[in-house]
């Protein structure tokens, strides 16, 4: 058996330069290679397919066995090997021609042993009689089946019945969702965004809402606004020209008289007025003449700038007696044009406005008697406490505007506010469910893949079953057909290959065959059909006399590629029958469903097997393949996700600022990102779509925006390289990342990060 590969040189892109990594376990019996897709597992696959090829490749190697015996170029390669690598797909399918090369099947003597296995199969298919408890799958998938019957007709007369009381609330909402059905209550709930329910109090107000028909606006005058804005600033200004008014003196020569008695120097005062008007020289009155001494006296008494005080008084008293009209006039609109909801705050501010008004009157007749007195005493000064508070009116104005505002919005947005009310209810009552049917679904969820695990198993065992009736209904079956073989392998019996008698020809042993779908010439295989095709022929032929197993190399290159799961079983099945008894096997792969098949089935014989995979590292501008043993994180956890966590984790304590560290960084970005996204995502959305999506929650969108730009640009890297530029970037998406994760989903990254921690 080969040890290991101590070199390989002029070997593709990353094996020009390759040499053993001694910390690597040696190669045994089973050797399990796992690598991403360009990593180099297809060149290492050719370079063993090359091995036993007459050409000269200028490929230079050093290959050491376990009996110590050094291998290279220079001589016979001592080993028979055959591989199994898409080249091999290619050259034994043909497609244009709808045909393959020739198989041969030939099986052993059929054995007591088979029989055995049909009655334990049965047992296990339908049970057993005499052991009641011993129950078998196909009876555990008709309980199964059962079961999510029941709970799918709970769930739909959960939804017939939402659906009934959706439809009722929404009865008077003149829409067409009057008719609210089953089917748009699962699709409404599906899509629940905003999952809240009302409160009594709310629900009767959006209920309120959905029954309102639209009301006019209410149209304030635009003169008003401006007289309300007049008021507050002479308001504002009162007080302070009051108290300036009160503070000024005249200079005169007083009559004691008529300052004792200011009735009297009112009715004076209008009476030298008077005179004046009608240049009379005799007092009106009495009829006398009035002196000239005492005209002088008057004179003196009432002189201008008495008059100029009095006037400035007069006007103060007549903008309060003009004010005081306007704010007793002063009205609201009525609450009854209002909408309902806006009713009662609005009665309340009714009642307020009255009182405010009256203390504002009362306010402004005291300054008036106040500016009165001083009228009558301008030789003296006057002070006064008096203030002004207007604020309660002006704030019940402010409140009585603003609820005519809020009418006048919804008036304008009538129909979007219908449509929010509407939400809003089908939203609470679909979120009144939401528990119960989460629930029944979560038990449906586990009951359909307790049902595809049993349909697979069932479906596995009874094709099983036929091979195995089959191979002991005849005494002499020497080769196994291969359209039998390729409906095992694929799970459906569409393909059908029959001889070809006007082109076959035997060959080596190979005769040529027709393929035929549903009976029909076939006119071309998927990628899965052909590479199921290749596998089944290739494995069958490591039977067919001209390799000896004993002394032979097998090498197996992604046998799952473009395969679903189903047939991935099926061929793990094939695979690990068919190279039993090989002296040494190699299998590569980078699909990790595989790989944990792999691992788990090779741990019964660890002793005999050696698990490795390949990585790339940066050796100046060059990158190189290094094939180093399996990372323990991989064998230890059941989801690749968890390794691609773990990688991440160690290449953000490894950056340095280098094109060597930073190169891996955008494929394992990619590939977690892309993890985390289907977890915490989990629909068929492209990574854009759902990246966009994080943004509409309020996730960092710079952050976002930086890790789809990096991870879609620069992962899948060619021959070419990182662009040294960007170096500096990749710990900042690496931190990026990690924020994002613990921001998003903080328990799901805390258990990764304890499970990692743990290995």
């Amino acid at each position: 058996m080969l040890k290991r590969i101590q070199s390989i040189r002029n070997l593709g892109l990353v094996f020009k330069n390759f040499s053993w990594d001694e910390s690597a376990p040696n190669f045994k019996k089973i050797n399990v290679v796992y690598g991403w897709n360009g990593s180099g597992k297809t060149t290492l696959a050719r370079f063993f397919d090359m091995l036993c090829g007459d050409s000269d490749s200028g490929t230079l190697y050093d290959i050491e066995d376990h009996e110590g015996h050094e291998i290279n170029q220079t001589a016979l390669f001592p080993y028979q090997i055959r591989v199994f690598n898409e080249d091999y797909v290619n050259k034994n399918i043909d497609i244009l021609e709808s045909r393959t090369r020739s198989i041969s099947v030939f099986l052993g003597e059929e054995n007591t042993s088979i029989l055995k296995q049909i009655v334990k199969l049965e047992e296990f298919l339908v049970g057993r009689t005499d052991a009641p408890q011993a129950v078998g799958e196909a009876k555990k998938l008709d309980e199964v089946n059962r079961q999510l019957l029941q709970l799918n007709k709970e769930n739909d007369n959960e939804f017939t019945n939402i659906a009934r009381t959706i439809s009722a609330a929404l009865s008077q909402s003149n829409t067409a969702t009057r008719n609210y059905k089953r089917p748009q209550a699962k699709a409404d709930f599906q899509n629940l965004v905003d999952q809240r329910i009302l409160s009594d109090c709310e629900l009767v107000d959006k209920e309120r809402e959905l029954n309102q028909e639209v009301r006019n606006k209410i149209d304030l005058p635009f003169e008003e606004d401006r007289t309300i804005a007049d008021l507050f600033n002479w308001l504002s200004e009162l007080r302070d020209e009051s108290v300036a008014l009160a503070s000024q003196t005249t200079s005169s020569r007083t009559i004691s008289r008529l300052v004792e008695e200011p009735r009297i120097g009112e009715w004076v005062e209008d009476g030298i007025k008077l005179h004046k008007e009608y240049n009379s020289a005799k007092c009106e009155y009495c009829g006398e003449t009035i002196s000239a001494l005492r005209i002088e006296m008057l004179a003196k008494h009432f002189n201008d700038e008495d008059r100029r005080l009095k006037i400035e008084i007069d006007r103060v008293i007549d903008d309060i007696d003009k004010w005081s009209n306007f704010i007793n006039n002063y009205a609201i609109s009525d609450p009854n044009s209002l909408y309902t909801e806006l009713y009662e705050a609005a009665s309340q501010i009714e009642p307020r406005l009255k009182i405010a008004k009256d203390d504002l009157l009362s306010q402004l007749e005291e300054f008036k008697s106040f500016l009165q007195r001083k009228r009558q005493t301008t030789s003296e000064k006057m002070s006064s406490e008096l203030e002004v508070g207007y604020e309660d009116f002006f704030q019940v104005i402010k409140e009585s505007r603003s609820l005519i505002d809020e009418h006048n919005e919804k008036t304008e947005n009538f129909h979007k506010v219908k449509e929010r009310a509407m939400e809003a209810v089908k939203t609470h009552f679909l979120c009144s469910i939401r528990e119960v049917v989460d629930e029944r679904q979560t038990t449906i969820h586990e009951l359909e893949q307790d049902k595809i695990t049993l349909e697979r198993c069932i479906e596995a065992s009874e094709r099983e079953l036929k091979m195995l009736r089959a191979s002991i209904s005849s005494d002499h079956k020497a080769a196994l057909d291969l359209t039998e073989n390729l409906q095992n392998f694929l799970g459906r019996e569409e393909l059908q290959f029959s001889v070809n008698d006007s082109k076959g020809m035997e060959t080596e042993g190979n005769i040529g065959y027709s393929l035929l779908r549903n009976g029909q010439p076939a006119q071309s295989l998927s990628s899965g059909e052909k590479t199921a095709i290749a596998f089944v022929y290739f494995l069958v032929h490591l039977e067919d006399g001209h390799f000896d197993k004993s002394n032979g190399i097998v090498v197996i290159d992604d046998p799952v590629s473009s395969l679903d799961n189903s047939s991935m079983y099926q061929a793990f099945a094939f695979l690990k029958n068919s190279i039993a008894g090989c002296l040494q096997s190699f299998i590569f792969t980078h699909n990790f469903e595989f790989l944990r098949l792999l691992i788990n089935w090779i741990k019964n014989f660890e002793s005999k097997a050696s698990l490795f995979m390949i990585k790339n590292e940066i050796h100046g501008n060059e990158r190189r393949a290094l094939l180093e043993g399996l990372d323990p994180t991989l064998i230890k956890f059941e989801t690749e996700y968890q390794f691609l966590f773990k990688c991440f984790k160690d290449l953000q304590s490894t950056q340095n600022n280098t094109v060597q560290m930073a190169y891996p960084v955008p494929n394992v970005a990619r590939k977690l990102w892309e993890s985390f996204l289907n977890y915490h995502i989990p629909n068929s959305m492209t990574m854009y779509r759902k990246n966009e999506l994080l943004k509409g929650r309020g996730f960092d969108s710079q952050k976002l925006d930086s890790i789809y730009k990096f991870t879609n640009d620069q992962s899948h890297i060619t021959g070419s390289g990182l662009n040294p530029s960007l170096v500096p970037e990749t710990l900042n998406v690496i931190e990026n990342i990690f924020d994002l994760m613990q921001e998003i989903a903080p328990e799901h990254y805390k258990i990764l990060e304890n499970a990692v921690s743990a290995s």
